[in-house]
């Protein structure tokens, strides 16, 4: 019996003979009968370390896919680019070559900090004290290269510990490289090894198992026969050989010769693999039907070198997922590819080898698919087994499109193979094309008595109930109506489940009533009116510093089937901070929309829309005017919400701003409502929309009396105090100065903010508007002409915390 338990391989040492004397040939014998052959678990500790420690030393592999093959050199010498072999480094020869080398030991002083004697010896390349300690970190390997010339013309290999069996979990590999120009002959001699899964390649080339499948000549050659042809010659002067054995049952091994081929011998041509397409096939699929798709010869072992695709098909509208019986394939070699579309590679979702299928359900997300197996020349395993559905819709809501002459299956989470969670609240929505209705079909119906489902129809419950056609079913008993026509484009389906009891739960059909219309339909329900005594309009004026908005009767319980809207004006450009404090609502029934302008009426305004008891994230956004409703329906009431509405004035220290035309802007001292920085002197230029006036209000004013100072003029800079363009000159203290707010008769404001270095406070809050008022000139208030496009003259930035 064989036990798959995992495969872990490790990198081996070959043992190697070239011609030599009798007693050389026993004491080789001898050696590789008894020697121990590294795990690849104890070769990946070394190759993880290398990895992870390799870089905080500045040090990095030459090939990070094969370690053997050394280390860059270190240093800041780009030109060389060179890597070292492990057996190089440290051997009292310089190789790296740092032409730079002061340029070295000057850059590593200079950027690290070091002193010289350290530089010097971090650019000395692979002769370094570093590079020195990392090579008694080499990764074990008992294999080594090979180079055959006129005196050693000819090389042996055996597997290890041959002629007695090979250990178990190897990964061995050699290369033999001969005289430029030259080609290699390999005769195999012996071979033995468990068929399928303890295999030997042979290649052309340096390196080792490529991935172009062209450089094999003997590809995964495994069993108790000798490979065909059992005599080669290559046309190529290097070659390489592996050999791979797993945890379980093993063989002799081999023994095999290469040597310098005689002069004018021809060589092999290696042949592309061709593939057996006569398998696959196109699957189509009914609603609520399955299929069960297999690999070739299941449950016995498929065969080589196939090329399986399945084209699969449900009717519009439907999706499929996808459930494995079994999976157990040569890993990486035979593969079965997965994907959603009309075409085979089209889309590719998943990607399945070896011995492990998935856990979950694979779902594609359409109503075709299709599937490729595809398997490589040698190592035949069971294959597969896989059951394709019409799968529902079974994720806990979302909003769905249902095709036209189509239809979509929705039920509960997780459905049907497991029980739906405790504590769920799912909204469904359903909608069609205009021109086309909708019906319902419920097919399976077993819920807790505490859970409901609800159906209706229209975009989503009617807060007054007057659109559910399924009011709260329950229990196991089918709700009624089961089927019904819709007068409407859409529908909806609610479910609920509590926090005690799950049970197996329902599944329903939505259709395009004109592939599907059921006799049933329902009555229209009474429309009740809503408690609408509940609008708050809210200036901006009130909106300076920030507002609180929470529903009716908070923190007690809000009403049944209520309507409440506020309607704000946003001051400060719009920009604001919108922070839940509490939220605590029946999901996805009693909700709170917000949206832009003044008419809640409007669905395309709606940006927002909030319930449940999940506290939302802070919201950061821009709202000139702003409206808030809150809808309750007549069933379940809970403890409401309560939200803060905080505007984000300009805190930066200087700039030059704009009031948009018919709105409003804020400007705060630096970091307000913050303490603003010391030695700060911040200047600014406020422009309202040409030749209108704007105003100014203050709406908070803090800083040290006599010494933090605020000066506000119309029109540009102050050149003169007594000058009649001042707003307000060197203001201080805690007070708001008695022309908080005032109406200058320019389109421009100039501001100043001083500090001095010794005590702060929170500052300054301003806010301009505009205003339908035509402004003077600057010139005609005391203030010489400036160039608009050129305000730098006169805006000067500083600041020191």
């Amino acid at each position: 019996m064989r036990l798959f338990i995992g495969a872990f391989f490790v990198t081996v040492c070959w043992s190697i003979q070239v011609q030599s004397s009798p007693l050389a040939e026993n004491l080789e014998i001898l050696h590789r009968t008894r020697r121990r052959e590294p795990t690849r678990r104890e070769i990946d500790v070394v190759v993880e370390w290398l990895k992870r420690n390799l870089p905080t030393m500045g040090l990095e592999l030459c090939n990070p896919e094969d370690a053997y093959e050394g280390l860059k050199c270190p240093g800041t010498d780009e030109v060389d680019d060179l890597c070292v072999r492990w057996d190089e480094i440290c051997d009292g020869e310089q190789k790296c070559g740092l032409r730079k080398r002061e340029l070295c030991i000057n850059t590593r002083m200079e950027e690290e900090g070091l002193v010289r004697e350290v530089a010097e010896d971090k650019c000395n390349g692979d002769e370094s004290k570093d590079m020195c300690d990392v090579k008694e970190k080499e990764p074990p390997r008992c294999g080594r290269d090979y180079e055959l010339n006129k005196n050693f013309s000819s090389v042996e290999i055996t597997s290890p510990q041959y002629p007695n069996s090979y250990p178990g979990d190897l990964n061995c590999f050699w290369r033999v490289k001969g005289p430029p120009g030259s080609k290699l002959a390999i005769h195999f001699l012996e071979f033995d090894s468990e068929a399928n899964y303890d295999y030997l390649n042979l290649g052309v080339g340096h390196k080792c198992d490529p991935v172009d499948r062209m450089k094999f000549a003997i590809y995964k050659h495994s069993g108790s026969s000798l490979p065909n042809p059992s005599s080669l010659i290559v046309n190529n002067n290097e070659i390489f050989t592996s050999f791979h054995s797993d945890y379980h049952d093993d063989g002799q091994g081999f023994r095999l010769e290469v040597s310098i081929a005689e002069t004018g011998s021809s060589g092999i041509t290696v042949a592309p693999p061709v593939y057996n397409t006569t398998c696959g096939g196109k699957i189509q699929i009914e609603a609520n039907e399955g299929a069960v798709i297999s690999s070739p010869n299941y449950p016995n072992k498929y065969y080589n070198l196939y090329q399986c695709d399945w084209l699969i098909q449900l009717p519009k509208g439907r999706r499929m997922g996808l459930r494995f019986r079994d999976l157990v394939t040569e890993k990486g070699a035979d593969i079965l590819k997965i994907g959603g579309g009309r075409k085979v590679n089209e889309n590719l979702l998943y990607t399945l080898s070896g011995n492990v299928p998935p856990d979950d359900i694979i779902v594609i997300n359409y109503h075709k698919g299709w599937l490729r197996f595809t398997t490589d020349d040698s190592n035949r395993r069971k294959g597969f087994r896989v059951q394709i559905f019409d799968y529902p819709l079974n994720d806990c809501g979302g909003s769905f499109e249902v095709p036209r002459d189509g239809s979509v299956a929705v039920s509960s989470p997780l459905y049907p193979f497991r029980a739906y969670r405790l504590n769920q609240e799912c909204l469904w929505q359903f909608n069609i094309s205009n021109g086309r209705k909708l019906s319902v079909s419920i097919t399976e119906f077993s819920l807790s008595f505490d859970d409901i489902l609800s159906v209706g129809s229209g975009e989503r419950p009617a807060y007054d109930w007057s659109n559910y056609i399924i009011k709260e079913a329950r229990g196991e008993t089918m709700p009624r109506p089961k089927k019904f026509f819709s007068s409407k484009n859409s529908v909806w389906f609610y479910f609920r489940s509590n926090d005690a009891n799950v049970n197996r739960g329902f599944k329903a059909e939505v259709f395009d009533s004109k592939l599907y219309k059921p006799k049933k339909k329902p009555k229209k329900g009474k429309r009740k009116q809503p408690y609408t005594d509940c609008l708050h309009t809210i200036s901006r004026e009130d909106v300076y510093r920030k507002i609180t908005i929470q529903s009716p009767g908070f923190p007690g319980p809000y009403g049944p089937l209520m309507e409440c809207y506020w309607i704000i004006d946003i001051p400060f450009g719009g920009d604001i901070r919108m922070r839940f404090e509490y939220l605590n609502t029946e999901k996805h029934l009693d909700t709170l929309t917000i949206g832009n302008g003044t008419n809640p009426n409007k669905k395309k305004t709606a940006v927002l829309m909030y319930s449940g008891f999940e506290t939302p994230e802070t919201f950061e956004g821009v709202f000139h005017q702003m409206w808030i409703r809150f809808n309750s329906d007549i069933k379940n009431q809970f403890g409401g919400f309560s939200l803060t509405i905080e505007p984000r004035p300009y805190i930066q220290c200087g700039g030059e701003l704009q009031v948009p035309s018919d709105g409003s802007l804020a400007l705060g001292s630096p970091n307000y409502p913050g303490i603003y920085p010391n030695n700060a002197i911040c200047r600014y230029v406020v422009r309202g929309p040409l030749h209108h006036r704007i105003s100014v209000s203050i709406a908070g004013f803090e800083t040290e009396a006599d010494e933090d100072t605020l000066t506000v003029s119309e029109g540009c800079p102050v050149t003169d105090p007594d000058g009649n363009n001042l707003v307000l000159y060197k203001y201080s203290g805690r007070a708001l100065p008695v022309n908080y707010q005032s109406l200058p008769r320019s389109d421009t404001i100039w501001i100043e903010f001083k500090s001095n270095e010794r005590n702060a406070y929170h500052g300054f809050l301003l806010n301009f508007a505009d205003t339908p008022l035509k402004a003077v000139p600057a010139e005609g208030v005391g203030c010489p002409a400036y160039n608009r496009t050129n305000p730098a003259d006169f805006i000067t930035n500083t600041g020191a915390d």
